[in-house]
């Protein structure tokens, strides 16, 4: 049936989902019913539909990984249809000429070689001498790679069932048998693996010359000569190293029968067809993160680098590479293994290397893994390993890595990942160069993709001289200042939002929260209109990486539990904020008195080179007590949430970051602050460069984390506090000023007691009696008005 077009409008309001509708109609106030469709359309459209910009589809492209378990054309399929959403085109420049170029397919390569699951194989295919393959050339290579991968486990599958079979048909043994694995009397009448599971005392024994669990040394049936099963030593008939060496009785078998007879007895002692004769529940791997979660062990971490061979170095050893015009530098993953005691790579590295196994340095250690089974070292190659660190500085070191026959990955070890600065030099001792006041945490650290530098316990020594090239003249001011930008750029001046944010170095907060209040919660959370729900969350999880805030964990009673508002910026973007008004209530508090900013201005002297700072996230770097932290429990729409540090809005807060921030500076000279903001003097460029790096280092020792934006270095004229200062007077800034012209026509007293307000904090600087004296009258009509309405 037909819809009519006057009932269209309701109709489609009503294919909407409940929040959408309720959304629609706080939006619209007004009767959906009398729209036109295409209007309604559109509401919907700016309610319900994120838009996301080409740059945003890129960061996702460049962020995809494949799955584990999924073959490399399935990964292609996604990286392709999100390919298709970045808009990878460009128009010639040729003058005439509109053709337009798509790229998409040299950007899907890079990401499908960076993001390929398989270490080997991002190895192999890295290490390979053709580096000029098309995408489709590219991930056949890596299909062919795939596939000889899973051919090979099906192969060494069907020669284990195959050895099953044979072991399994074994006739019942004759009376007064011997158990051949601990040489007592036969365990049942067949002896097999279940029967000596249950009696067997050799079964829990690992042999010491076959490293195999399940039989005594003495009854281990593994020539120590040949290494081949079915006997003991040089001494028996049938060694095929032994003097007295003949065909054994059964040589009617072929030699792919004895292979599978060997193949077969292994299978026995490693490995059982046998049901268990308890059934137990079987635990999963957990790890405890607050509590015990069951989760997959993490892979092993694994290391990009660049290896280059040393020619020089060979020489050096007395073994010179015979051609040297063959090799070349690769780069290869390699295991971070900090349990390794020296470097190895696979034959096959040291060939992309261009090194022979002819050019290999004879070596003497033989190197055995965790269980003593030899690693087949067949020599070692003297070679340069290079890899770059957050900042991207290249940090390298030189390695006689020894080479494997037998192995398929590369490990590095401790020594090595010491000299790249990966792992401190004390290492496994805990670090005893950590600052208290650097929040420690170890949950977020591989989420940390963007270049930020890495946040440091401790800031680097104080400058005692001018960096070198520049001097203390008005045109170095502004290289000095990005010199002290990027001096201090991984401690005093880090505002990366990927890291723990450091706290101040001072006693917790304690909330004095009335003990007899009865505490107010709230279990319902605020609606979040739906074009803003993406942002708020990511700034909740941003907040949770950085250190504000917490989830409340499981099995938590709620007692105080406030609610997350969100509201509107004036650019659109979402505000969040917790109703902190019922603990206020029942709260005190801890006051600390802070001068006006024209009494802090009027401090700083006449003809000086001023320097302002701005704290970061000043509150949050002020921590509260563990116990108190229930009472700033908000909820929103993805749970429970609670501060661990100061929450703006509580009422002892402020009081709290300022009297602790002002104890920390009190030996300052030269300076005044207003809550985050300091103003400093000195009365020369110089002057001002130390005192800044005297400043700076007194931050980072006590984790005051400062905004490099609205860092001021050596000015004649700075804003500070919302003034500002000039050589020779104060004046209100140009924004405050700005503030004043630009404010909207108020309609209400509350707009209009809201400019009186503003047009108050420029009192020190303008008489304004006489030119306000007008309004007055007005603001008195405007409550009369109101009060008779």
């Amino acid at each position: 049936m037909a819809i009519t077009d006057n009932v269209l409008p309701t109709a489609l309001f009503y294919c909407c989902d409940t929040n959408l509708r309720t959304d629609i109609m706080r939006d619209l106030q007004g009767d959906v019913a009398s729209m036109l469709e295409t209007d309604l359309l559109k509401a919907i459209k700016r309610l319900a539909v994120k838009e996301e910009s080409t740059l945003v589809q890129r960061i996702k492209l460049n962020r995809m990984t494949q799955s584990p378990g999924s073959n490399i054309r399935t990964f292609l399929a996604s990286l392709r249809g999100q390919a298709s959403l970045c808009q990878y085109k460009a128009t010639c420049k040729e003058l005439g000429c509109n053709h337009i170029f798509d790229y998409s397919d040299e950007i899907i390569k890079d990401n499908l070689v960076r993001g390929i699951a398989d270490p080997e194989i991002m190895s192999d295919l890295l290490g390979d001498s053709k580096t000029d393959r098309t995408l489709e050339e590219t991930v056949s290579f890596i299909a062919q790679k795939e596939q000889g991968k899973v051919t090979r486990s099906a192969v060494g599958d069907s020669a284990s069932a195959m050895s099953a079979t044979c072991n399994t048909q074994k006739r019942p043994q004759a009376a007064g048998a011997k158990c051949w694995a601990c040489g007592g009397p036969a365990h049942g009448q067949r002896n097999d693996r279940k029967a000596r599971s249950r009696y067997c005392e050799a079964w829990t024994f690992t042999c010491s010359k076959c490293t195999v669990k399940g039989h005594y040394t003495k009854s281990c049936s593994k020539c120590t000569t040949c290494g081949v099963w079915g006997h003991r030593d040089a001494s028996s008939r049938i060694c095929t190293q032994g003097k007295g060496h003949r065909n054994p009785p059964n040589q009617g078998k072929s030699t792919k029968d004895q292979e599978q007879e060997q193949v077969g007895y292994i299978f026995e002692q490693l490995c059982t067809t046998s049901e268990q004769t308890n059934q137990v529940s079987r635990l999963e791997h957990h790890i405890f993160d607050g509590h015990w979660v069951a989760r997959p062990s993490k892979p092993h971490p694994m290391l990009l680098v660049n290896m280059t061979p040393l020619p020089e170095d060979h020489s050096s050893f007395g073994h010179p590479i015979q051609d040297t015009s063959q090799l070349k530098t690769i780069t290869m993953s390699m295991v971070a293994d900090t349990g390794c005691q020296s470097s190895i790579i696979p034959l096959q590295s040291a060939n992309s290397l261009g090194i022979t196994e002819k050019d290999l340095i004879p070596v003497k250690l033989v190197m055995r893994g965790a269980i003593k089974e030899d690693l087949g070292v067949i020599g070692a190659v003297a070679v340069s390993v290079t890899t770059k660190d957050t900042t991207s500085s290249a940090m390298s070191t030189r390695l006689l890595c020894y080479v494997s026959d037998t192995m398929e990955k590369a490990f590095i070890c401790r020594e090595a990942l010491i000299s790249l600065g990966i792992i401190h030099t004390n290492f496994p001792n805990v670090s005893t160069v950590t600052s208290p006041n650097i929040a420690a945490s170890m949950e977020n650290s591989e989420d940390v993709t963007c270049s930020c530098p890495r946040r440091r316990p401790s800031p680097p020594p104080v400058p005692t001289s001018l960096p070198p090239g520049l001097k203390a003249t008005e045109e170095h001011v502004e290289s000095l200042k990005e010199w002290l930008l990027d001096y201090y750029g991984a401690t005093t001046f880090n505002v990366c939002e990927h890291q723990p944010l450091p706290l101040m170095n001072c006693e917790p907060l304690q909330l004095h929260v009335d003990p007899n209040a009865t505490p107010v919660a709230v279990h319902k959370p605020a609606l979040v209109p739906i074009h803003w729900q993406d942002k708020v969350y990511a700034d909740l999880e941003r907040d949770v990486r950085i250190g504000v805030l917490e989830q409340v964990s499981q099995n938590t009673p709620t007692t105080w539990c406030s609610r997350m508002v969100v509201t509107s910026k004036a650019d659109g973007t979402p505000r969040r904020t917790v109703d902190l008004q019922p603990q206020n209530r029942h709260s005190v508090r801890q006051t600390h008195h802070v001068p006006s900013p024209f009494h802090l201005a009027d401090r700083v002297p006449q003809g000086m080179k001023k320097t302002v700072t701005d704290a970061w996230n000043g509150y949050h770097s002020v921590p509260i007590r563990e116990e108190d932290r229930h009472f700033t429990t908000f909820i929103t729409p993805w749970g429970r949430y609670r501060y661990k540090v100061a929450p703006q809005g509580f009422m002892a807060s402020g009081d709290a970051y300022n009297q602790r921030f002002d104890a920390i500076i009190s030996n300052f000279n030269d300076k005044v602050k207003c809550v985050d903001d300091t103003c400093m003097w000195a009365n020369s460029i110089e002057a001002a460069f130390f005192q800044a790096c005297e400043w700076l280092d007194l931050c980072a020792r006590n984790g005051i984390t400062l905004n490099p934006k609205k860092f001021q270095f050596a000015q004649d004229t700075v804003n500070f506090a919302g003034l500002t200062i000039t050589p020779t007077n104060i004046r209100p800034s140009t924004k405050f000023l700005d503030a004043i012209s630009n404010f909207p026509t108020p309609t209400d007293i509350t707009g209009a007691r809201a400019w009186f307000g503003l047009i108050n904090q420029g009192a020190y600087a303008f008489a304004m009696a006489r030119q306000m004296k007008p309004f007055s009258c007005s603001i008195e009509t405007i409550h009369h008005i109101l009060l008779d309405k």
